[in-house]
């Protein structure tokens, strides 16, 4: 039986990256890391923080500054949530203009479970047509 993952709510309407890291951190050992501090740290990556772009301009940047490593993948996979984590870029509905990141918890044949940070108390099931890219996360 798999164990979950943590579930964090997103502080604002455009964290959900960060929030997606926070939750792995937290699963990894790191119960000081906070999504938050995170963004407000790093504008740059995050593009100010407080629109719509502000999702996360660099992923992989994010990744590394918080001890992590990034990297696109395509395909069937299979991994194991003590040493690797997948984040999604989704788009919500199947639109562009609600561009949205998730972390990955389990896949079925005709959905994806994952951890929403819009939603901080549950999981959520996305259908597949709504990944866009899928990054693998890994410790360095």
């Amino acid at each position: 039986m798999k164990r979950g993952i943590t579930v964090v709510g997103q502080y604002n309407d455009f964290a959900c990256f960060a929030a997606c890291l926070e939750s792995i951190k937290r699963d990894w050992g790191d119960s000081e890391f906070t999504h938050e501090k995170f963004v407000k740290e790093n504008l740059d990556i995050f593009n100010g923080g407080d629109k719509h772009e502000g999702l996360c301009s660099n992923p992989f940047e994010a990744c590394r500054r918080v001890g992590l490593h990034g990297d696109i993948i395509s395909g069937d996979f299979e991994f194991d949530h003590s040493d690797t984590a997948i984040i999604m870029s989704i788009w919500s509905g199947g639109l562009e203009k609600n561009k949205h990141f998730v972390r990955l918890f389990d896949s079925y044949p005709d959905k994806h479970k994952v951890m929403n940070p819009t939603y901080s108390d549950c999981y959520d099931c996305i259908p597949h047509e709504w990944v866009k890219v899928v990054i693998k996360i890994t410790k360095p």
